[in-house]
């Protein structure tokens, strides 16, 4: 059932969106604001990490993670026992509006850190830093006076030109168990479009929230170890805030990836391994509410085993913190 959780995110995806059409086909336009354009009362916080998905300003986003791992071995992927492995990693997102609550333009870039315990591979274990591959996105939305929402972004994330050291690669390794959504944006020398598709309904103090997405990653070096030049991921989400009280707002959200393409065998599960092809993750969200100012504390757990096997377990705590600035780019036109 949960393998079956992208196709049933883009099927309500597109009920929920042929709905709106219909809305927006029978009822009055938008619930205009002073400026004739879309109600800001559907300026809500979105999940963690990601910029509410309708808003006036510019949104500054930032995300620090913290998470105990329990690590596999890189050549076995057994679980190596008695360790712990620790990972820590920041992003900041800015998004700023081209067209008021219509048109945006993004960028995000982060840098992550790990201690890994040795394994049986020569030389494994160690800690490092590594800085993330920017990330560029343009998305557009459309909105009704009725809540709801829906939109499309087209992503890209442009490789550094570096190549990962044995610790570094291990380092990405145990940060894609914790953070697989992340993991295109420190792949080394890997261009990755990312489209995506996303639905919203706002109703009084309720937001509902689901999103689908695409990464076409294309490595640009010569492939290593189970990679293939071109992978294909499928990464999905459910939201659902309840806002409590005026400054207080409490949430659930859940993620999916699922590698598509990717080999994620190992000895204890032959290929094609659809057990570890896919990762489940859900996190509680608490949320403070301002006029500029939100910040959320969500704690990350697994609902499968991570991705691939990269790790055996893990628990996150992330905290996350959104300021939106009353000025964006589409003041200047």
């Amino acid at each position: 059932m949960a393998r079956l959780l992208p196709s049933l995110l883009l099927g309500l995806a597109g009920a929920v969106a042929g709905v709106g059409a219909g809305a927006r086909a029978e009822s009055p336009p938008s619930e205009p604001d002073d400026e004739g354009r879309t109600a800001p009362s559907l300026d809500v916080p979105g999940p963690p990490s990601e910029p509410g998905l309708s808003h006036a300003g510019t949104v500054f986003d930032l995300e620090y993670t913290v998470a105990g791992i329990a690590p596999t071995d890189v050549l076995s992927y057994a679980p190596i026992a008695g360790e712990q492995a620790y990972a820590y990693a920041g992003r900041l997102a800015v998004e700023t509006p081209l067209e008021l609550r219509t048109w945006y333009l993004g960028i995000a870039a982060g840098l992550a850190a790990a201690s890994v315990p040795a394994g049986t591979a020569p030389g494994s274990g160690g800690h490092a830093f590594v800085p993330s591959n920017p990330e560029l996105w343009v998305r557009g939305l459309w909105s009704s006076r009725l809540g709801l929402s829906a939109g499309g972004s087209l992503g890209l994330v442009i490789p550094l030109p570096r190549k990962f050291d044995a610790v570094e690669g291990e380092v990405v390794r145990t940060l894609r168990a914790v953070h697989p959504r992340d993991y295109p944006t420190f792949q080394d020398l890997t261009l990755t479009l990312r489209p995506s598709f996303v639905v919203r309904h706002v109703v009084g103090p309720l937001t509902l929230q689901a999103r689908q997405g695409l990464d076409l990653a294309v490595v640009t070096r010569d492939p290593v170890g189970r990679e293939h030049r071109i992978e294909l991921g499928g990464v999905g989400g459910l939201f659902a805030s309840v806002r409590v009280v005026d400054a207080l707002s409490l949430a659930l959200d859940h993620a999916e990836v699922y590698a598509l393409s990717a080999d994620v065998s190992s000895p204890e599960c032959p290929a094609p391994c659809d057990a570890q092809r896919f990762g489940l993750t859900l996190a509680p969200v608490v949320r403070l509410h301002s006029r500029w100012v939100s910040p959320a504390l969500s704690v990350l757990v697994p609902l499968t085993t991570p991705l691939g096997g990269e790790a055996a377990s893990y628990v996150a705590a992330r905290l996350d913190l959104q300021i939106v600035a009353p000025w964006g780019l589409a003041d200047l036109w």
